[in-house]
């Protein structure tokens, strides 16, 4: 326990001093916006789930949130909140892996759990596509990865209460950040904790304090029911995740290939073992049916999990398994499960530390150039969505406007936080359509609309990809009738059009446009 303790605390302050410590964000995508719309809706008072929709737990909004005021900018916000993630899911992982793995093995899982947290990449992406996208996905994989490493039996006395603890801080952590994890590692729980008896005096443990801290925090905040309804809302909006050729799943699994051939190596020397009995005290047991069961179960929810986000192959959760095959394994096949272990690890810490160095050094990447975005740079094939958005800020400045609400039609409402304007309460968290919202899921106008004063509409020429023009088309489908009677036109530029609410008192914003008519 002393090593791997001694191990977490070195790769907390060596994190700290890489990516704390240089207060910058580095992003390839302009949806990095929407996560600090959510910091900049905390800092005017809204409390996620409750006063704004999502499908994010609370810990995804709050953990950027104490990272802005910690470093007083938005650049490096994600990074502290990620060193703040690491501080949650590290001291479980010590108890996870120090009484059940040899030290080497647990040194090894723990840096690869460390690394996934706090470096900007996901694996699977290029080593030099840096980023904070989609952030929370890498802390739950690497919460889940260590929450299923309670499968393998422990080598020393087992301490039920204090694996219960961390079962159920890795629990609460899944739940209130992304609830597709929480439901794996629910699951794993379930089933080989409680029904296989695999740790069932840790898992009822972390079952009951994991249950009793969700019902106090819904006592306390009345959030976990709306959230709870926001998933189910997305559940519903969510689209057919494998349909044809190239669908998320077939892309997974291709871009995932080496993490499963060293996995179906590793299992089948495990197997060439199963049938030989302990030769002296101390060995494992034999492989059983469970065993087989449990490499389906992360197999299968490594995939399930990804085939929501696209391309990005992250299989972290399959090492677990690999850790319970080494500690099988005796003499050559332990050497050679060993070997696979460092075979699926390696690859993805090498493009970790190219990575690291990057970001360190901002390489190939410019400055946001937009309101309160000091210190957050793109990477150049950015560009042209970073041009749309400073045309929209550019239209907005000319007619002044730095309060009141304001919705745009496009995959994200973006502009409050280079504003510093609270967001519409009640605002969906993101216009995709098949994905955050359909036409089931879609609100009436008046509800959608109802205390929005301007809309941006963005013009897109021929060229645009679909993917950008599908949110505008669908919404305009949907509410643009409605635009069409309650908004005129008050501006335009090249980029966006910018829509003023008509007054029932025939004063405000839209009163000199219609006097020219």
């Amino acid at each position: 326990m002393a090593a791997n303790a001694i191990a977490a605390a070195a790769l907390w302050l060596l994190a700290f001093a890489a990516f704390a410590w240089p207060r910058h964000t580095l992003g390839t995508h302009t949806d990095l916006f929407q996560f600090f719309n959510w910091i900049n809706a905390l800092d005017h008072g809204q409390m996620p789930n409750r006063d704004f929709a999502t499908p994010m737990g609370a810990l995804a909004h709050y953990l950027p949130y104490w990272g802005y005021r910690l470093t007083g900018q938005f650049g490096g916000a994600l990074e502290v909140a990620s060193l703040l993630a690491l501080g949650i899911v590290l001291p479980c992982a010590v108890v996870a892996l120090a009484r059940r793995v040899v030290v080497a093995h647990g040194l090894a899982v723990l840096v690869g759990a460390a690394a996934l947290i706090v470096v900007p990449w996901n694996p699977g992406d290029g080593g030099m596509v840096v980023s904070q996208f989609l952030f929370y996905n890498r802390w739950c994989w690497a919460a889940l990865a260590m929450l299923l490493v309670f499968y393998l039996p422990a080598r020393t006395r087992a301490r039920s209460v204090v694996d219960g603890v961390a079962i159920a801080v890795l629990l609460l952590f899944l739940f209130f950040t992304k609830m597709s994890y929480f439901a794996v590692g629910a699951a794993f729980v379930c089933v080989f904790g409680l029904a296989l008896g695999r740790f069932a005096p840790a898992a009822w443990a972390g079952s009951g304090i994991a249950v009793a801290a969700m019902l106090c925090t819904q006592v306390g905040t009345g959030a976990v029911g709306d959230y709870l309804t926001d998933v189910w809302v997305a559940l519903r909006a969510t689209g057919v995740l494998w349909t044809g050729k190239g669908s998320p799943f077939l892309l997974n699994v291709q871009a995932s290939w080496a993490g499963y051939a060293a996995f179906g190596i590793a299992a089948a020397i495990a197997t060439l073992g199963a049938g030989r009995k302990p030769t002296r005290a101390g060995n494992r047991q034999a492989l059983d049916w469970t065993f087989f069961l449990f490499c389906f179960f992360c197999v299968a929810s490594s995939v399930l999990i990804l085939a929501q986000n696209g391309a990005q192959a992250c299989v972290f959760g399959l090492a677990a398994a690999f850790l319970h095959i080494a500690t099988h394994c005796r003499g050559w096949r332990r050497a050679l499960a060993s070997g696979a272990l460092a075979v699926f690890l390696l690859p993805t810490l090498l493009a970790q530390s190219v990575a690291t160095f990057a970001f360190v050094t901002k390489h190939r990447y410019t400055p946001a150039a937009l309101p309160r975005m000091e210190n957050v740079y793109y990477n150049p094939s950015a560009g042209r969505d970073l041009r749309h958005l400073r045309s929209g800020v550019a239209l907005l400045q000319r007619n002044s406007v730095a309060s009141g609400a304001l919705t745009a039609l496009d995959f994200a409402n973006w502009f409050p936080v280079f504003f510093d304007i609270a967001p519409v309460p009640g605002r969906l968290w993101c216009f995709h359509p098949g994905r955050s919202i359909s036409r089931a899921t879609a609100p009436p106008a008046a509800a959608l609309f109802a205390n929005t004063r301007q809309v941006m509409v963005p013009k897109f020429d021929a060229t645009a990809q679909p993917r950008l023009r599908a949110p505008r088309d669908f919404l305009l489908a949907l509410y643009g009738d409605y635009l069409a009677r309650a908004y005129v036109l008050l501006d335009e530029n090249d980029g966006w059009r910018l829509l003023a609410k008509e007054p029932a008192d025939g004063d405000g914003p839209g009163a000199d446009i219609r006097a020219r008519r």
